[in-house]
């Protein structure tokens, strides 16, 4: 059986993998985005049921429009980790230009307070992305039931 066959047969046996995957072929394109609550229409198709972590970055232009949303790494059930320049060559790469980007990832163990080390991480990448001319708006740390802004709560 050749793989597209294949790739429809198990769609067609698992609507919750083939509601998943229209999810993520026809993300929200082009909503501004104002806090971390419209985000969340961006973000979920990438981070919800998952049981280890991934980070997603949204890539924003001037008026805060989305331009492209990604999954940049995923980790285990309680970490991933990325370098800066992996998210910066990824912002700088979109096919137009991106004047700010959001950070996020998902806490499978549903509590979705930063922990210590996303709150270095989120400073390391905001100073990096300054560099360049990059504006880091929030790092949102996402569960299945609830969500933080680390901008809300004074973290950048």
């Amino acid at each position: 059986m050749d793989p597209v066959t294949a790739a429809v047969r198990a769609l067609r046996e698992n609507p919750a993998l083939a509601e998943r995957v229209l999810r993520l072929a026809e993300p929200p394109a082009g909503d501004k985005i104002a806090d971390a609550r419209d985000l969340l229409p961006h973000l979920r198709p990438h981070l919800d049921g998952r049981d280890t972590e991934a980070l997603v970055v949204v890539a924003l232009d001037r008026r805060h429009r989305v331009i492209d949303v990604g999954v940049l790494t995923t980790g285990t059930d309680a970490v991933t980790l990325v370098e800066s320049r992996q998210i910066l060559r990824w912002v700088l790469t979109r096919r137009r230009p991106a004047h700010a980007f959001v950070l996020a990832h998902n806490h499978p163990s549903g509590d979705p307070t930063p922990s210590h080390e996303d709150l270095l991480c989120t400073r390391a990448v905001r100073d990096a992305g300054r560099v360049v001319g990059l504006i880091l708006l929030d790092h949102v740390v996402v569960t299945d039931d609830g969500f933080t802004s680390i901008a809300a709560q004074g973290g950048l």
